[in-house]
């Protein structure tokens, strides 16, 4: 878990939880290797389902 963490921030995820913040140039590179490699779609989907959930 983070503590840390605060709302607006970026972090890494593994199975469910938070476990380090992530600085916003490495978030922003992870999210465009995602798009190259068809996975953002993915991703955005399940934030879609869990927000739903909420």
């Amino acid at each position: 878990m983070v503590p840390a963490a605060k709302e607006g921030d970026y972090v890494l995820v593994h199975v469910g939880v938070a476990i380090s913040i992530v600085i916003e140039e490495e978030a922003m590179l992870t999210f465009k290797y995602l798009e190259v490699i068809g996975g953002i779609n993915e991703l955005e989907e399940a934030s879609k389902i869990k927000r739903q959930d909420l």
